[in-house]
Parts: structure tokens; C-alpha cells; sequence
């Protein structure tokens, strides 16, 4: 089991995480806490995520005006980037208040 690194801030892993995710990096925020094995986990996971869907828009860009998806991709990496920095977030502050104990 992997373990959190303790002198390291819980809102600055949320934000590594966000912005990383804006960059299509999903994972870096848990690879900066220590969770290296969620980290990759979550980046290799995204990456195939994110074939599948460029895929099958370039596929139906050839067949519609892709435009939204365009639009779609950079929302959901910033909506998927938020929601992995907050669960990360909570978990690292449990961690230290379970270390705390």
C-alpha cells in the first residue's frame, strides 16, 4: 500500500491534479502525494479514455461537423481534473488526520 507523503499540502495536490488534468495529464496530483501507483493508474486510464473518444469524433467528424466535441474534451478534462483533485484532496487530509491520531 502506498503512503502519502505528509509535509506535502493537500490544496496544492488538488491543484497539480486540476491542472494537470486541463493538460490531459489525469493523475499527476496523486503522483505528487505519493500515490504513484493510483497516479498511473488514473493517467494511463484517461489516455485510453481520451483514444477511444478521439477516435470515434474524428470518426463521426468525417461524417457530421465535430465542433461540440471540440468543445466537449477541454470541459471534461477540467470537470475530471476537479473531481479527481477534490477526491484526492479529501483522501490526503483523512490520511493526515489519521496520522495525526
Amino acid at each position: 500500500m502506498e503512503s502519502y507523503n505528509n509535509d506535502l499540502n493537500p490544496g496544492t495536490a488538488m491543484l497539480i491534479e486540476i491542472v494537470g488534468t486541463v493538460f490531459c495529464f489525469l493523475g499527476l496530483g496523486w503522483i505528487y502525494s505519493g500515490q504513484a501507483g493510483k497516479g498511473i493508474l488514473l493517467l494511463l486510464g484517461y489516455w485510453v479514455i481520451l483514444a477511444v473518444e478521439l477516435f470515434f469524433f474524428f470518426l463521426l467528424s468525417m461524417i457530421l461537423i465535430g465542433i461540440l466535441g471540440f468543445l466537449l474534451i477541454p470541459a471534461q478534462n477540467v470537470l475530471f481534473g476537479i473531481i479527481s483533485g477534490i477526491i484526492l484532496k479529501q483522501d490526503m487530509e483523512k490520511n493526515l488526520l489519521q496520522a495525526d491520531q
